[in-house]
């Protein structure tokens, strides 16, 4: 036997869930909060000759030359009760302590009280040192500006819109050298 918490029989738990269901449905799209979104993206890339991430083992690396400009890309959500900043980052990692000063900077400029930082964990950015270029002057405590900049800007922006999902399919997927179906890479 089954137990239910409200001490019906389970069928009579199914056509109450399907009402609510049906009632959920019913309701107009007004009574739900209004989703806002703005996004921004700042150039975070690190002045030649700083030392990259990764590849440790390989000895002193630095980067000699940009091949593709590193960013930060924000995107702000506002449901009308509270904010939330998502900012993707082209960098292999970031410290506890340059989140912390992004974060404070993005809270003195604006009411968002929740930041999400993620690094893409790419081994060809910058490691932040705090003596890059010089230890006056760190490229990371410019970056970290740049990066609260972002959220700054994406939340200046908001605009109304709509979420959704969406179903489809990607044939990328892949590690190291892929092999075609003659057997060469």
């Amino acid at each position: 036997m089954m137990l239910n918490v409200a001490g019906e029989s389970p069928r009579a738990m199914i056509r109450v869930v399907n009402c609510l269901s049906l009632l959920m449905l019913a309701v107009p799209q007004l009574a739900y909060a209004q989703l806002s979104a703005g996004v921004a993206r700042a150039d975070v890339t690190p002045p030649i000759g700083g030392p990259m991430y990764g590849y440790g083992a390989r000895g002193t690396n630095v980067s000699q030359g940009v091949h593709d400009s590193l960013y930060a890309k924000a995107i702000v959500l506002n449901d009308q009760r509270q904010k939330l900043a998502v900012v993707t980052l082209d960098l292999g990692s970031i410290s506890a302590e340059s989140v912390s000063n992004i974060k404070a900077i993005v809270r003195q400029r604006t009411d968002i009280e929740h930041v999400l930082l993620v690094a893409s964990h790419t081994h060809s950015g910058p490691r932040a040192t705090p003596d890059f270029p010089s230890a006056t002057s760190p490229w990371i405590r410019e970056a970290e500006e740049k990066i609260a900049q972002a959220v700054i800007e994406a939340d200046e922006r908001m605009v109304p819109v709509r979420i959704g999902v969406g179903w489809g399919e990607v044939r990328e997927g892949h590690n190291r050298r892929m092999i075609g179906a003659d057997g060469e890479p």
